[in-house]
């Protein structure tokens, strides 16, 4: 199994669960959390998606609907190739992954082909949006990209180990 997950066994019930970290723009972690489910063979995998969401990661892996960057950026008055104009083209890139949801498409996949229940774990899109919203207040569409643009960037390159809880 791959370095960032972690395994419990729920002495109370002698349930196992199976945690897997992800890194949304990583192509890595989409293997990943196919190879563990893969070999672990749950019963039911939890992703960290609510129903909007989850129907949306599949209507853009069918081709049935716009992708959530664009949305997005639409909604501000951006193109992708006007906001790579800003932050850079692999930014761009690498947001579009994330709010695809790769992992998570990967993860669904993997319990529908193990005939595994998927389980929602994530409070409803809507409210988030409407909180970022708030929170954002008069943001102009520049001024967003570039707090995206620092924000998305990694602090720092760190090696990550296997995790063994006790």
């Amino acid at each position: 199994m791959g370095p960032l997950h972690m395994h419990f066994t729920n002495r109370w019930v002698r349930e196992q669960i199976f945690l897997v970290g992800t890194v949304h723009i990583s192509k890595q972690s989409s293997r990943m959390v196919t190879d563990v489910i893969a070999s672990v063979k749950p019963d039911v995998v939890m992703v960290e998606l609510c129903a909007a969401r989850r129907d949306k990661v599949l209507a853009m892996a069918r081709g049935h609907s716009e992708t959530v960057l664009d949305s997005l950026l639409r909604s501000v008055g951006l193109s992708k190739e006007g906001a790579s104009r800003f932050v850079g083209a692999g930014l761009i890139t690498s947001l579009d992954s994330y709010l695809r949801g790769n992992e998570m498409l990967a993860a669904i996949q993997a319990a529908e082909s193990l005939r595994a229940q998927v389980l929602l774990g994530d409070q409803d899109a809507s409210r988030t949006v409407q909180r970022l919203r708030e929170a954002a207040g008069q943001i102009s569409p520049v001024e967003l990209m570039r707090l995206v643009s620092e924000s998305a960037r990694p602090a720092n390159k760190t090696k990550h180990t296997h995790i063994h809880p006790r």
